[in-house]
């Protein structure tokens, strides 16, 4: 069976199964795993099993290409998930990430996992060296066909222990307890990752000749109306709409959500979570992977990335003026990337925050307690 096919065969099971007949499913799987299922953080029943595992092929090897090689591959507002790692810059496109959901790879001395969960629109890259009782492991990951919350439920190869993907934390097996570090990344366009970094490398869609990585098997996924996907098989969290895009920081021990559209209405957000300067910045051009069945023909849906606000000793604060953010200590100019393109700051870097970025459901589903943006108390 053809990766397009087990895909679909995936998200169009929320039409074809009720709760009883996906558990049924579950049991069936069984035989598949060398799990260590008597360790672990959560009940076995909170999980459904809809495709065996690595049924969805995960990438274990990369290729790239330069500036001149990529030219032809993409359009200019196709979204690229970008790692910065100090000289070494590359880009993931996120319709190779949405047929695959896991790439394992390297990124200067980092080795990294770019995991997706089309489902709950969960986009995470973590490290995949986990310190785990007083030892460090080296581990690659898969899918496992397996959801908890309707999010992906990942797993290594090391221990089979299975992870989730929206926290990195492994609920089930011999590093139960263990969580995955975040790398900072970013989702840009294609233009804007050539635009700020002209040497960059961006990663060859020639992963797998039997699928059409322009297309995609999720589209109308992400229309804001629509309820939780049946797949979601818990009750429902109602502080949002389900399926509003959302991002998540950490800080101090909390967890502070931002919907994405107050970000996009102010363009930059200054915000002082535990008395942390973040600033989130908003940019259009970069089209949604989960609108229309290509790609190409998607709805702009913008970005955002999410900053450190302390720099050169001080706290900063922004305003957007047209595609670029000034901040109004100093009256500098800074990009989407967080570079400094003039003024007297000129070719300063901000820092990168950690963040996640996920429908509101997925969110609310995981961290119960976490704080909305804008929310009164």
């Amino acid at each position: 069976m053809g990766i397009n096919r087990l895909i679909l065969l995936m998200f169009f099971a929320c039409n074809l199964w009720s709760q009883a007949n996906a558990q049924r499913y579950a049991k069936g799987l069984s035989q598949q795993w060398e799990t260590n299922l008597n360790k672990r953080l959560v009940e076995l029943n909170e999980l459904n099993a809809f495709i065996p595992k690595n049924a969805i092929s995960p990438v274990y090897n990369t290729n790239f290409w330069n500036k001149r090689q990529a030219e032809s591959a993409f359009f200019d507002q196709e979204p690229m998930i970008v790692i910065v790692v100090k000289s070494i810059e590359k880009a993931y496109p996120l319709s190779v990430l949405t047929y695959h959901q896991v790439i394992n790879d390297k990124v200067a001395n980092v080795p990294v996992a770019l995991t997706y969960c089309p489902l709950s629109g969960s986009i995470n890259v973590y490290d995949r060296r986990v310190r785990f009782e007083e030892r460090t492991k080296l581990l690659e990951f898969g899918v496992s066909g397996m959801l908890r919350y309707g999010n992906t439920v990942l797993w290594d190869h090391s221990t089979q222990s299975w992870w989730q993907q929206a926290d990195g934390k492994a609920i089930i097996g011999d590093m139960a307890g263990a969580e995955l570090e975040i790398v900072p990344f970013m989702k840009l366009s294609y233009s804007q990752f050539y635009k700020n970094y002209p040497y960059g490398l961006v990663m060859d869609y020639h992963v797998d000749n039997a699928v059409n990585y322009g297309t995609n098997p999720y589209f109308e996924h992400d229309d804001p109306k629509k309820a939780i996907p049946n797949l979601y098989l818990a009750p429902p969290p109602l502080r949002l709409p389900p399926r509003e895009q959302v991002l998540l920081i950490s800080s101090m021990g909390d967890q502070i959500i931002y919907p994405i559209d107050i970000v996009k209405s102010f363009g930059v957000l200054n915000d002082t979570p535990n008395n942390n300067y973040v600033a989130v910045f908003y940019s259009e051009g970069v089209v949604s992977g989960q609108d229309k069945e290509y790609f190409k023909d998607s709805r702009d849906v913008g970005t955002c990335v999410v900053f450190s606000a302390f720099h050169d000793y001080r706290r900063l604060t922004f305003k957007k003026e047209g595609n670029t953010f000034v901040d109004e200590q100093t009256n500098s100019v800074w990009n989407i990337t967080g570079k400094c393109i003039s003024g007297p700051l000129k070719n300063d870097q901000l820092t990168i925050l950690p963040y996640r970025t996920m429908f509101a459901y997925a969110a609310l589903s995981m961290w119960q307690e976490s704080r909305i943006f804008g929310e009164s108390y």
